[in-house]
């Protein structure tokens, strides 16, 4: 079975069996008449809705229209006790704040984008605090950050090197980039990725 051409998905059976880029899912959407905004997993449920016809394509530009009213973007001053609401998004705002609260190199992680998302209501005081917690944990003995699901490529990656500590980048991307070629079920690092 042969990987498909990205604009040539049409159902959702096609879509969910092989691995795509965000950027090949934001294609899609486009190609569609759908909103590409989004993280790989929104992008993906939304492209499965459609096909399924389970919700009808929202034009791109009143969405992005109505979501951008968020409290990176607001006049307001950003501070300790500003609240995170449903639209939060991270902007550059958001960012400064952060680096001025953190340490001038602070970086969003997985694990810090999934607090702000899951805790509505809360301040950016305690997204510092919670920046603050992982940072400790990751100078735990044994440490190894979560990857959801949808980091394929990242998980592939951290496995290969697992089993190879002399290969490179080059060599892991290799077996990545054959491993991708095949249906989604196939796309778990094995010693015989070396054969494909």
């Amino acid at each position: 079975m042969q990987r498909p051409d990205l604009y040539t998905i049409s159902s959702a059976t096609t879509l969910l069996n092989w691995y795509w880029t965000r950027r090949e899912l934001a294609a899609i959407c486009k190609q569609q008449g759908i909103n590409s905004a989004g993280s790989k997993a929104e992008l993906l449920n939304k492209l499965k809705a459609h096909f399924e016809q389970d919700a009808k394509p929202q034009p791109q530009c009143k969405v992005n229209q109505r979501t951008k009213q968020t409290v990176s973007t607001t006049n307001e001053p950003l501070s300790l006790q500003t609240l995170i609401g449903p639209a939060y998004k991270n902007g550059k705002a958001a960012r400064k704040f952060f680096k001025e609260h953190c340490t001038p190199n602070f970086r969003f992680s997985i694990p810090l984008l999934a607090f702000i998302k899951n805790n509505h209501g809360k301040t950016l005081q305690d997204v510092v605090d919670e920046w603050h917690r992982l940072q400790a944990i990751k100078k735990l003995p044994g440490y190894i950050s979560y990857l959801p699901p949808s980091l394929q490529y990242n998980q592939y990656i951290r496995d290969f090197f697992a089993d190879n500590p002399g290969k490179t980048l080059v060599d892991a991307r290799n077996c990545w980039n054959k491993k991708r070629s095949l249906p989604l079920e196939k796309h778990v690092y094995e010693k015989s990725d070396w054969l494909l």
